[in-house]
């Protein structure tokens, strides 16, 4: 067995090109204009680099991914370019350098992701539209506020829950400001929107990635998972060290049986389609709105249940927040919206004829 090998006379230390692999070819020849060889087994192999490279970015039909710059390239990712300028830039590229940020690797993010940006500029205005268009809110899970009648718990949910102990950060966090001076390398200095934009976007996806392990170590804590709450807190700040948290402190506080914690439990307990948690969650509320004895605990009560079709019960827990404040237009509002899960429409209409009126404040 034997093979053609083509070495590159400006650079003898480095590897020749395999062009065969097979038979012994005993005659070679380059073309007049040095851009084919030929064997004395019939066979024409282009011999020019750019015509190789672009053959193979005609067959293969994309960039390298990632791992193969690495492995045929043996270079840093930070010095990642696109071998066929005709196709974009790898998947693979972009979702390592999300996979930096969200581990908490930030230099190694905003400078891939620098680069990312030099060589595919309509990733620039991809990157800005996202980071303007982040709201920030949190699913709803309180009783609605002063404002237009509702004709569904869906309808009547607020945009935030400032009383949830699933509202809220941590304390703590980095911000793209604080890593503007502190990453240098691998930015492009004469463009200080790419650089700056490189920050910012690899910084949000950090702090989402922190958000996101937070908030599902706050849901295990409330269900009572505490083991795998601190496991979500812990990971957290390995990514993030200057987060101000304490897992093992703040898992057993969201545990602590209060009012506010118990009303939370219910929707959680509900949205994992656990039933029967969820309806032994609402008895132990019902014992401590008792206890509270308050019309806004009732009302709070009365919602959660309105909300996740414990129609009953919230009706139960309605009537002893307007017995308590008859004056509360939303508490009506609220019951009116009961009346109509139970198809009770004339006592429904009633309610909202309440609501309406405490509105324009008649009442």
């Amino acid at each position: 067995m034997g093979s053609i090998r083509l070495w590159d006379m400006s650079n003898l230390e480095a590897e020749p090109r395999i062009l065969s692999g097979g038979n012994w070819s005993n005659l070679v020849e380059f073309s007049e204009d040095g851009q084919w060889l030929v064997s004395d087994t019939a066979v024409l192999w282009r011999v020019q680099l750019a015509d190789l490279q672009q053959t193979a970015c005609q067959v293969v039909g994309r960039n390298l991914g990632i791992k193969e710059w690495q492995q045929f390239m043996g270079k840093k990712i930070t010095t990642y370019r696109r071998t066929c300028a005709e196709w974009p830039i790898h998947s693979s590229v972009i979702d390592e350098a999300e996979s930096l940020a969200k581990a908490g690797k930030l230099d190694e993010a905003v400078v891939l992701f620098g680069r990312i940006f030099e060589l595919d500029p309509s990733l620039v205005e991809s990157a800005k539209d996202e980071l303007l268009g982040l709201s920030g809110t949190l699913p709803p899970s309180v009783p609605p506020t002063r404002g237009e009648a509702c004709s569904s718990a869906d309808e009547c949910s607020s945009d935030s829950d400032a009383t949830s102990p699933l509202a809220g950060g941590i304390e703590g966090g980095r911000d793209s400001a604080s890593l503007v001076g502190g990453i240098e390398g691998g930015l492009d200095s004469t463009n200080p929107t790419t650089s700056t934009l490189a920050i910012s976007h690899a910084t949000r996806l950090m702090n989402d990635h922190t958000t996101e392990l937070i908030d599902d170590g706050k849901t295990l804590a409330l269900t009572g998972e505490l083991d795998q709450a601190i496991a979500k807190f812990r990971e957290a700040i390995n990514i993030d060290s200057s987060l101000r948290l304490k897992p093992e402190a703040h898992a057993k506080t969201l545990a602590e049986p209060t009012y506010t914690h118990v009303i939370t439990r219910i929707s959680l307990f509900m949205e994992a389609e656990n039933t029967v948690s969820a309806t032994a969650t609402i008895t132990e509320a019902f014992t401590l709105a008792e206890k509270l004895d308050s019309a806004e605990s009732w009302h709070q009560l009365c919602w959660v249940g309105v909300k996740h079709g414990f129609s009953e019960r919230a009706l139960l827990a309605c009537n002893e927040a307007i017995t308590l404040d008859e004056t509360n237009g939303l508490y009506y509002n609220t019951r009116s919206l009961i009346h109509m899960q139970l198809g009770e429409l004339d006592k429904a209409q009633a309610d909202m004829e309440r609501y309406e009126g405490w509105l324009q404040g008649e009442e």
